[in-house]
């Protein structure tokens, strides 16, 4: 018989990214206990757990041409988990398969994550749903030129953005990423991860802020120094207080910010000093 209430399940389709720990947390629903789903294709179904590392009964398989990751550096959380993803190396549409969710009364939304490593071209895929009690669903999701992940989700409906949401009432479902138009000669459809949440259960994101630099990469002689701007912006409500460092310096050099921090929301100015041996 129908329940009403069920836990939120993740995936994360690693391609050639870095697989995440179980204490993770990330999401348009900020979940932990990601499951990994490792390879290009399943060889057979992988059961999946819950936010709290529970069995939930449902499987998911899946069939991609390959797999391949974003050209930005690693970090747990939001970042890894957009990084590695399923790709269309071959040109053929990847399926996923979830079978056995436990039957709500609500239903389910179900976060498609897309983002691919497209360079200056601007790719469009389809992602689409279907399965029995579904009426087969469409977006169309564009992936601009020169924009990989950075922190920020946007939801895309039939426009340019890294993430999807379809609303199903059903215990089972499959997608599919199916290549479109391209700018090149190349077309594509990632699929970076999925999550499936209990309507009414889907936790608005909490209190965040974004980090950005500009401008994202500098060249300087030995002894030089390169200036930057960090700006923090708010997200949802963040009250909080930032504080910023500099780590992986090479040897010689110095970092210095100033303001080193700020409450809310502002800018910092980055210098980073060389010597004559960096």
């Amino acid at each position: 018989g129908g329940g009403t209430s069920a836990s939120a399940m993740s995936v994360k389709f690693v391609g050639t990214g870095v697989a995440m720990g179980n204490s993770e947390v990330a999401g348009v629903v900020p979940e932990n206990h990601w499951n990994q789903a490792n390879g290009a294709a399943s060889s057979s179904a992988m059961a999946l757990v819950d936010e709290n590392g529970a069995a939930t009964g449902a499987t998911i398989t899946w069939n991609a041409d390959n797999g391949y990751n974003l050209p930005i550096a690693d970090e747990p959380g939001n970042v890894r988990m957009m990084r590695g993803y399923l790709d269309n190396g071959q040109g053929d549409t990847t399926s996923i398969t979830v079978n056995g969710l436990p039957s709500v009364t609500a239903g389910y939304k179900v976060y498609v994550y897309a983002d691919g490593s497209n360079g200056a071209v601007t790719r469009t895929g389809l992602c689409q749903i279907s399965g029995a009690g579904i009426t087969t669903t469409s977006v169309s999701l564009t992936d601009a030129a020169n924009t990989n992940f950075s922190g920020t989700f946007t939801q895309t409906d039939n426009s340019a953005g890294n993430y999807v949401v379809f609303t199903i009432n059903a215990t089972g479902f499959t997608l599919a990423a199916i290549p479109g138009a391209s700018g090149n000669s190349a077309q594509r459809a990632p699929v970076n991860a999925i999550q499936i949440v209990a309507n009414g259960q889907s936790t608005p994101p909490g209190p965040n802020f974004s980090l950005s630099a500009s401008p994202s990469s500098d060249t300087v002689t030995q002894g030089g120094k390169a200036t930057y701007t960090a700006a923090v912006a708010a997200q949802n409500g963040f009250t909080g207080s930032v504080s910023l460092g500099a780590s992986g310096l090479p040897a010689g050099a110095t970092a210095v910010f100033s303001p080193s921090s700020m409450t809310t929301s502002g800018s910092s100015t980055l210098s980073i000093t060389t010597s004559a041996s960096t």
